[in-house]
């Protein structure tokens, strides 16, 4: 998923703003829909508001591996339900969870889940089934330092 799948939630009775992918806007969150706008940035947060509603994040510049991978894995199912236009309850009963587990993954809530739960659950999608697993080095600072 990429950012222009991103909206600005304002809750009406609180005025908090909070992030939401597009789906969950279609999905019934439009009842708390004041304003929405595409955004370019969203911040790393894993809260809810007091009426039980998650933000949805994205991972900060200093994500370890193991959450970069959890994260991308959480972005391709959301990317499959997209693609393929289908409910969470339908994309629930392909990967064998509750709907509400399917939404925690949809939501991106990578501490919900191991990587080995997150691969079998993608497993289950795509087809040839196979998740390559690509290390390459980080790369350097390129910012210049001045003293």
């Amino acid at each position: 998923s990429n950012l222009q799948d991103y909206y600005l939630i304002v809750d009406k009775e609180t005025n908090d703003a909070y992030f939401c992918f597009n789906k969950a806007v279609k999905d019934g969150w439009n009842d708390l829909v004041q304003n929405y706008e595409q955004i370019t940035e969203v911040e790393l947060e894993f809260e809810t508001n007091e009426r039980g509603n998650k933000k949805v994040i994205r991972l900060p510049e200093n994500a370890t591996t193991l959450e970069k991978a959890k994260y991308e894995l959480c972005e391709k199912i959301l990317g499959y339900q997209q693609e393929n236009n289908i409910s969470d309850k339908e994309l629930a009963q392909k990967i064998h969870l509750t709907t509400g587990e399917t939404k925690d993954i949809l939501y991106c809530h990578i501490d919900y889940f191991t990587l080995d739960r997150l691969i079998t659950y993608a497993g289950r999608l795509f087809a040839p089934r196979e998740i390559k697993v690509i290390v390459e080095p980080k790369k350097d600072n390129l910012h210049a330092r001045t003293v």
